[in-house]
């Protein structure tokens, strides 16, 4: 809903923070971010902005596109709830799209095999050794903040 619209991931990671008081997000910290992202489109209990081509199926309107919402707005009967922008910075290193097709998601993700930027080494895995497996794991964002979807064993990602 966020990212996919600008064909990128939203770059975060996950550290041992184990204390919610130090980390309300229980060690789950996003990237550094120089630029873009996505924020509420909302003024109080109003939309703050439409865009000229919202349809049945937008999800978020384009920061690029996005129109000052004015009352009596005779437009679209749906308003997206989010702006977005493509990330820049290293919350925006993954390129991402996803696809709906016969009721299954695909999703390819595409990085750089080694990250640049100030805390690029804490912040991603940096594959400098294609011998080794890596080990890794997905969650899935479904709309229920904390609880995604996931499940119990890892991947494992191995260079030919």
């Amino acid at each position: 809903v966020r990212t996919n619209v600008n064909h990128q991931l939203d770059d975060q990671f996950v550290d041992s923070t184990a204390d919610p008081a130090s980390n309300k997000n229980w060690g789950r910290k996003t990237d550094s971010q120089t630029g873009g992202g996505y924020k509420d489109n909302r003024v109080g209990d109003l939309p703050a902005w439409v865009a000229g081509d919202l349809g049945s199926t937008s999800v978020a309107i384009l920061e690029s596109e996005k129109i000052p919402f004015e009352p009596g707005y005779a437009g679209s009967n749906r308003i997206p709830g989010i702006v977005t922008a493509p990330f820049e910075g290293s919350r925006g290193d993954v390129e991402a799209y996803g696809v709906w097709h016969e009721g299954v998601w695909t999703i390819e993700l595409k990085r750089a095999l080694l990250t640049s930027g100030p805390q690029a080494s804490v912040q991603d895995v940096q594959f400098s050794d294609k011998t080794k497996p890596w080990l890794f794991g997905v969650a899935v964002f479904d709309n229920s903040q904390i609880n995604h979807l996931f499940h119990y064993d890892r991947y494992q990602l191995v260079f030919e």
